[in-house]
């Protein structure tokens, strides 16, 4: 018997050293079913779990990992500028589970030791649910290009402004970097990996979009033309177009640009025609400017939306390339179809009796450029002039009220050369018909009915001063 007992002892020792052997579990889920409480001695994330059921545990861990991942944050740098993320808004996640069941799988603790022991979780988080959560910090650490810009000047010279690079956050690759950073479970600063962001409007792109692209000039010279009222509407109505700016796919109105013209807004009474007849009214020859720029509409190739030829040609241009406009009536209106700014320059000169229109924008491609011609293709009855007795003329006294014409048809033309002068191709674009009128001359009751053309008074043989 004394023989046993040092076996004996050797046996609890042996137990006592080495623990008594656990069932061993295969998942978490498991050893909660068993109701596996966790054993004396144990630690996890610091926290004591010992003799914890398992649900409890991970339940008091989760909440302390919750703390952590809001106390973990992550600097992220770039120009002088700084965002701050947390890991919380990451998507970051903790192994709990299965610290939870390696601490289940563990043998209990030793009689011969009060040692605990530690476990730790360690963090980690998907690429995607990184990259998700540092979107706003980077978007706000974003400079966006600057674009090239075009600025007109009052005197009309075109300015322009220089384009700059922008960047931007690579979102993929601090998504990585964090991702790394993760099961340290520390806070850290990072510099920002960027991507450069080219100007979607560069200098040269503004150079090329603000060339002069069409040019016109039509003069008003001589009595008729050069009427001081009509000069002065002519200058005024110039002054009003100039410095217009078109955007691509607008829909551009000289009438609504130049406003109602009457006394109110100062325009003057000048020549101008109504109902095939002259008469004088407020803002006569504002027309002049709108066939100018009708002109190098043309020459530009924009899409005229509305225009109206006069009752009759005009002597200061051909024959079917006129515009005619009045308020709340006639309008010339066109679509900038350039893809590109148009800048409107309209420049009246009282001295030289000359009013120019410059359009600037984006040329034809490949240096295509445009010719316009007219001709008349066909003249019309002359339908001569009617007389009639007006009781309240003087005896002998004679009114002209309107002057007999003979009308015409008119074809206009464009004609597209290459850089190179070479002839692509010719298209009609209108075909104007100038209907003859019929003239009308009162007369006192007494005067003799047949009128002499050279009995008419000389305002009568004046050409059209709209």
């Amino acid at each position: 018997m004394k023989r046993i007992w040092p076996f004996i002892i050797a046996l609890f020792a042996l137990a006592a050293l080495c623990g008594c052997a656990n069932e061993q579990y295969a998942s978490f889920e498991e050893a909660v079913r068993a109701g596996k409480t966790l054993e004396d001695g144990i630690r996890i994330d610091g926290i004591d779990v010992s003799n914890m059921e398992l649900t409890r545990a991970r339940r008091l861990i989760n909440e302390n990992n919750q703390l952590r991942a809001k106390s973990i944050r992550y600097d992220i740098k770039l120009s002088g500028k700084a965002e701050t993320v947390y890991a919380s808004e990451l998507g970051v996640s903790f192994n709990t589970d299965d610290v939870l069941l390696q601490a289940a799988n563990l043998p209990k603790r030793s009689i011969f030791t009060s040692a605990e022991r530690e476990l730790a979780t360690t963090p980690s988080a998907k690429l995607n649910s990184i990259e998700k959560g540092i979107w706003d910090a980077a978007n706000r650490l974003k400079k966006a290009p600057v674009e090239a810009e075009v600025k007109l000047a009052p005197d009309g010279s075109l300015a322009i402004s220089a384009d700059e690079m922008g960047y931007e956050v690579d979102t993929k690759t601090l998504a990585s970097r964090i991702a790394e950073l993760v099961p340290a479970c520390a806070s850290a600063s990072i510099d920002a990996p960027t991507k450069l962001i080219s100007a979607q409007y560069t200098v040269e792109q503004a150079k090329n979009d603000t060339q002069l692209i069409a040019e016109f000039t039509t003069e008003f010279k001589g009595s008729v033309y050069g009427k001081p009222n009509r000069v002065f509407n002519i200058v005024k109505a110039a002054g009003l177009v100039n410095n217009g700016v078109v955007e691509p796919g607008d829909i551009y109105s000289i009438n609504a640009a130049l406003g109602p013209r009457n006394e109110e807004n100062g325009w003057k009474v000048a020549a101008g025609i109504k109902d095939g007849a002259y008469v004088q009214e407020y803002g006569g020859g504002v027309c002049q400017v709108s066939t100018t720029l009708y002109n190098a509409l043309l020459m530009a190739d924009m899409h005229i939306v509305e225009r109206h030829h006069h009752s009759w040609p005009l002597g200061y241009v051909d024959i079917g390339r006129d515009a005619t406009i009045s308020t709340g009536g006639p309008d010339l209106r066109f679509e900038n179809t350039s893809g590109a700014r148009l800048f409107i320059i309209a420049e009246a000169d009282s001295q030289q009796k000359k009013v120019t229109v410059r359009l600037y924008g984006r040329p034809l491609k490949d240096g295509v450029t445009i010719g316009i011609s007219s001709c008349k293709l066909k003249t019309l009855d002359n339908l001569g002039t009617e007389v009639m007795e007006d009781p309240s003329l003087s005896p002998g006294e004679q009114k002209v009220v309107r002057k007999s014409r003979q009308g015409s048809v008119a074809a206009t033309y464009k004609t597209y050369y290459s850089a190179d002068g070479e002839v692509l191709g010719k298209e009609e674009i209108t075909r104007d018909t100038y209907h003859s009128i019929k003239g009308l001359v009162m007369i006192s009751p007494s005067a003799n009915a047949t009128l002499a053309q050279d009995g008419m008074p000389d305002d009568a043989k004046e050409n059209n001063a709209e």
